[in-house]
């Protein structure tokens, strides 16, 4: 039943809230625009059936009351829509509840139009970059989530927003989170679900794991899903076939020992095209994650700070063909074939900390990650290789802490956040008690 402009509901925390009107409406509820004791808020709320099921499973008193928790408690990271208050419930399987979040700004979109988008051959993001790095918010914001004892147990494309003009996400319908391993009967999309889950066991930060692969695979390849090729082509899609596919007998894609499920011209075209593109690290992941191995033995598919590292570099290697303009993505002991000029495209400069050698050139970007893995903002800008006004390749501060440089001639200058320096080889910068050097190799 929608509810009415002007009705008034109470929280917990004892404040009045008015419907002001509907806003969106899924699967689990329908979520409204409200004043909350003044200020505009979204309020979501349960529908009847889905109180119902609840109920029936006798979950929906745990599960009311894990909303109140996670009220109760700090959001796991900066990107999490998180539950500002709970509406008192009367404990009555009819009786409405629901919760109090911020609302998502008009700059971030579902990510199901960025699927949208792909599927009319088009994409939202300006370029790689943004894209790269939603993938590092999503699982950066996974990675807390996790850290602070969570599982997010219900994964699909309606739980992330993202600003396509900086790679930005928010990750909201927070009421599914709760304790790792603790199950309240929540239903999900098969399609996301890792296979266990499919098959009946508690969610976790391993099936986590498993969804945020899915999720991380349809951004790369352009909507396309990890399961879905020749095996999976049916006339009609079945529940009994949903769970074989999904569940009993999934078969990924690229699947070295089974190739049940090869990627077909009609349907799998995009990510034909794409996946010989990306390096082979990226490429590995991808198939721990989803190869017998990986399905069968959900401890080993691979963390959530692995995903993080492997696209921190990623990005960091993402550049422009020097002749033809076409996206490639260096390796640091490599030659990468240009995917449309052919050419073979290298750097000889080497960006060099503890942990990282990455291959840069003018147009290389770096961010906070790579150069502080302690960052709550694993995303942001930190570095960036540019020509400068006379065209000679310079090193750019893009942060705002005081970086101090010293060459192989003993000079030592300062670097503050938005100035450039000429580079020169072998050139050592001291950044967040860290040294990077910068060389030819």
């Amino acid at each position: 039943m929608e509810l009415k402009k002007g009705t008034v509901l109470t929280t917990i925390q004892g404040c009045k809230v008015t419907v002001d009107h509907l806003i969106g409406d899924g699967g689990q509820g329908r979520v409204y625009l409200v004043d909350y004791a003044g200020t505009p808020k979204a309020m979501k709320i349960y529908h009847e059936t889905y109180q119902e099921k609840m109920a029936e499973k006798g979950t929906i008193r745990g599960f009311y009351d894990n909303l109140r928790r996670n009220a109760s408690n700090a959001p796991p990271a900066r990107n999490f829509v998180w539950i500002d208050d709970v509406l008192k419930w009367d404990g009555d399987p009819s009786s409405c509840f629901g919760y109090i979040m911020e609302l998502i700004p008009d700059n971030y979109k579902e990510l199901t139009e960025f699927y949208n988008a792909y599927g009319r051959g088009t994409t939202l993001f300006p370029s790689y970059h943004e894209m790269f790095r939603a993938c590092i918010n999503i699982t950066e914001g996974f990675r807390a989530l996790h850290n602070n004892g969570y599982s997010y147990q219900d994964v699909n494309n309606g739980n992330f927003f993202i600003d396509p003009e900086t790679g930005d996400v928010l990750i909201c319908d927070n009421d599914n989170v709760s304790v790792n391993k603790t199950n309240f009967g929540l239903g999900g999309k098969m399609r996301y679900m890792a296979p266990e889950v499919v098959l009946g066991a508690n969610p976790d930060r391993c099936s986590d794991r498993f969804s945020l692969a899915v999720v991380l695979f349809r951004l790369l390849f352009r909507r396309q899903h990890p399961f879905e090729g020749k095996y999976t082509s049916v006339p009609c899609m079945t529940p009994k076939r949903e769970k074989l596919f999904y569940g009993s007998d999934p078969v990924f894609l690229f699947d070295k020992d089974d190739n049940r499920n090869s990627p077909i011209p009609q349907l799998n075209k995009a990510v034909m095209v794409l996946w010989p593109r990306y390096p082979d690290y990226i490429r590995q992941l991808f198939m721990q994650t989803f190869s017998k191995n990986g399905i069968k033995n959900p401890e080993r598919r691979p963390a959530d700070l692995v995903w993080l590292i492997a696209f921190s570099q990623l990005d960091a290697c993402t550049v422009r063909c020097h002749d033809c303009g076409r996206t490639v993505f260096l390796e640091a002991e490599n030659s990468v074939r240009c995917s449309k000029c052919g050419k073979l495209c290298s750097s000889p400069v080497h960006f060099i900390n503890n942990n990282y050698e990455l291959p840069v050139v003018p147009g290389s970007q770096i961010t906070e990650f790579i150069v502080d893995d302690t960052t709550k903002n694993s995303s942001r800008l930190y570095f960036e290789l540019v020509r400068n006004s006379a065209g000679v390749p310079a090193v750019k501060n893009c942060s705002d802490d005081l970086w101090s440089i010293s060459y192989k001639s003993g000079r030592m200058t300062e670097l503050k956040g938005g100035e450039e320096a000429e580079f020169e080889d072998g050139m050592d910068i001291m950044a967040r008690g860290t040294h990077i050097e910068l060389k030819v190799i």
